[in-house]
């Protein structure tokens, strides 16, 4: 026969036993009626956009597939390399021509429309990133092609503006605008300033002397302390021991004992194998 203390030991475990699939079936209700926080739809959103993607991609071979997909999300980057590379064999090409010829005219006009649509596109491109940034979606990989585009962009901005007024900025070597590789040469020096500039850094050894060129240099930097101050501001840093346990709990504690941490009584998705 059993002792009093055993059946009184019994008849606890299974009222324990019901108390924990009460309070499982509770928190699995709460968590059906609670609604999904602005941060949690926009991750959905996205999410649902990278999946939508993926499905279009889909068909063909899988080497295929991950080439079309590589080409879909780095669009931006690709994008200004093809521009910058369009606009340097045009102004190889007015390096060959009279400045006064109606050609030359032509294509630092093209050049000039070239320059003012990639910055159209790449400002859809930074405010999308700015959102992602904000909602700490964005991807490692995009805010990297999203910079360099910047750099490239600017940096093609300043040599068509050195090529419509050699003396709108100071620093440069008189070297630079002479011989065949004039373009290349003024395009390299105005990517290394684009980067200064990008970086909020300003070392002063090329620097703008007209109010164009400054008001150009000023629409930089004020774009790149944007995008730097939102980047690292969503940087943030987490206690280990203050990370969720990925398993499902609901704590029924006493309170905190005097380390600060608090110490559970009943876990729900654990058995008491103590008993």
């Amino acid at each position: 026969m059993e002792t009093l203390e055993e059946q009184s030991g019994d008849r606890v475990g299974a009222r324990l036993e019901v108390v924990e699939e009460g309070l499982a079936e509770v928190l699995r209700l709460l968590q059906m009626q609670q609604k999904p926080s602005k941060v949690e739809r926009t991750k959905a959103y996205y999410e649902s956009q990278r999946l939508l993607n993926a499905r279009v991609f889909r068909r063909g071979h899988p080497r295929v597939q991950a080439t079309l997909e590589y080409l879909f999300r780095t669009s931006c980057i690709l994008v200004s390399l093809i521009d910058e590379v369009i606009l340097l064999i045009l102004l190889c090409i007015m390096d060959v021509l009279h400045p006064d010829s109606r050609l030359y005219m032509s294509i630092l006009f093209v050049s000039i429309a070239m320059q003012v649509v990639h910055l159209l596109f790449l400002t859809i491109v930074t405010i999308e990133m700015v959102k992602q940034l904000m909602f700490r979606v964005a991807s490692i990989a995009d805010m990297l092609s999203v910079y360099v585009s910047i750099v490239l962009l600017y940096a093609g901005l300043y040599t068509v503006l050195a090529y419509v007024d050699p003396t709108c900025f100071s620093g440069l070597n008189a070297e630079d605008f002479e011989g065949p590789t004039k373009a290349l040469s003024v395009f390299g020096n105005f990517i290394y300033f684009s980067n200064v500039a990008m970086a909020s850094v300003g070392f002063g050894d090329i620097f703008p002397s007209s109010g164009v060129a400054r008001s150009i240099v000023f629409t930089e930097t004020l774009m790149s302390v944007g995008f730097l101050c939102i980047l690292f501001g969503n940087i943030e840093y987490k206690d280990p021991t203050e990370m969720e346990d990925p398993t499902p709990s609901l704590d029924m504690g006493m309170g905190p004992d005097r380390h600060g941490t608090h110490v559970p009584l009943l876990s729900v998705g654990h058995e008491d194998t103590s008993m």
